[in-house]
């Protein structure tokens, strides 16, 4: 729908520019000719001034019409993954209980080793989920909420500087580019001993910043080639990393790699509304 509006959009544009050119046209033949008394050509220009002021008038409209649709898309959008995100946060809740009885169980029957593990490993979880409702986009919070539900053999590191409420990405677009990023990262991992996946959020100078890395490397030889099409160190299609970096373009952004000391890191930096 949004490629349909924009469509629509560039040729209300061409449109307009050419009713404007047209109007430019009459009023040079007016001003060449200096004919005060070719009433035709008065008229002729006054019915050109009559279209150009509806044109403007539908032109404006119809802009408003289209912003209108796309605030309701975002809403509706914004809705679904808010309840994804209060589904997961009431399955959190429920587990709470469950995660108690395994704790008393545990100091039944006297592990108490056991038992720091099993608090320390609730309290990082309680952390991440802290972290993650600073945001304040759904859709991305939900992302973040499901992976870290599934992937329990993984060291999420997570730090949330900017809640990203005026990241210039569409939920679909955020979900896809940071789906992707993650999905990347966590096939990675699954080779690696240290299972370590970090993602932060940051703004400066009227951009947001997300950051996406995980333990490993990546040989100076492979990271200029990394973005290219058809390009995969893992035997897929090699059109992932491509898709991330045509759609964080499409809104005017960066993406960077970076390998060094043992960790790989993805930095996007996508301009801010205003």
């Amino acid at each position: 729908m949004n490629e349909e509006m924009g469509k629509n959009e560039q040729k209300l544009m061409i449109l307009f520019l050419m009713q404007m050119f047209l109007y430019g046209l009459v009023i040079s033949e007016f001003i060449y000719r200096k004919d005060l008394r070719d009433h035709r050509l008065i008229l002729l220009l006054i019915v050109m001034g009559i279209i150009l002021a509806a044109l403007v008038i539908s032109y404006i409209t119809v802009q408003r019409i289209i912003q209108t649709i796309r605030e309701e898309e975002k809403a509706k959008s914004f809705l679904r993954y808010s309840k994804d995100l209060e589904k997961s946060l009431r399955a959190k809740n429920h587990d709470f209980a469950n995660h108690l009885q395994v704790i008393s169980g545990l100091v039944q029957i006297e592990h108490y080793y056991e038992v720091v593990r099993y608090i320390q490993n609730l309290a990082n979880n309680m952390r991440l989920t802290k972290q993650i409702i600073k945001l304040k986009r759904p859709d991305i919070s939900s992302l973040l909420n499901a992976k870290l539900s599934t992937e329990e053999e993984i060291e999420f590191d997570i730090e949330i500087r900017s809640d990203l409420a005026d990241c210039n990405l569409p939920p679909n677009a955020a979900t896809s580019i940071i789906g992707n990023l993650m999905d990347n990262a966590i096939y990675h991992l699954k080779q690696e001993s240290q299972k370590r996946l970090i993602i932060k959020t940051d703004e400066e100078e009227g951009k947001c910043i997300i950051t996406i890395g995980n333990s490993g490397r990546i040989p100076k030889s492979l990271q200029e080639k990394i973005f290219q099409p058809g390009f995969s160190t893992k035997g897929s299609t090699g059109m992932g990393l491509y898709i991330v970096k045509k759609n964080i373009e499409t809104f005017g952004g960066t993406i960077e790699l970076t390998s060094s000391n043992n960790l790989v890191v993805f930095t996007v930096k996508v301009p801010e509304n205003k």
